[in-house]
């Protein structure tokens, strides 16, 4: 089902691969952005729910639980992190360098 399906729509793309790319390269970049965002919100989080902070509204039996969730959390956002970035920074040093190709012109005025 899968091979099939993936071909099918692969024959009506005219971008090809190209377009599988850039939203993956998109994807990348926006798990980069939301895992900086949310690694240093849950380290917070945790810390307040550790020191049974009343900024927390939770019961305090609970608070111990949440802030164990709130590490884990954080710890997988900050591997999403790792990974993204990684795939963003291995794209490009692997996208080519595009260089213009111009001729420089004659300052020098002609006799």
């Amino acid at each position: 089902f899968g091979s099939s399906a993936s071909a099918r729509i692969r024959s009506r793309n005219p971008c090809g691969s190209r377009l599988t790319a850039l939203g993956m390269d998109l994807c990348a970049h926006g798990c980069t952005i939301l895992s900086a965002a949310a690694v240093p919100l849950l380290v917070y989080f945790a810390r307040l729910c550790s020191n049974k902070s009343p900024m927390i509204e939770i019961p305090e039996e609970n608070k111990a639980d949440a802030a164990v969730g709130c590490w884990i959390a954080a710890a997988l956002y900050f591997l999403t992190f790792v990974v993204s970035y990684g795939y963003t920074r291995r794209k490009a040093r692997m996208a080519p360098v595009a260089r213009p190709e111009t001729q420089m012109a004659d300052l020098q005025p002609r006799e």
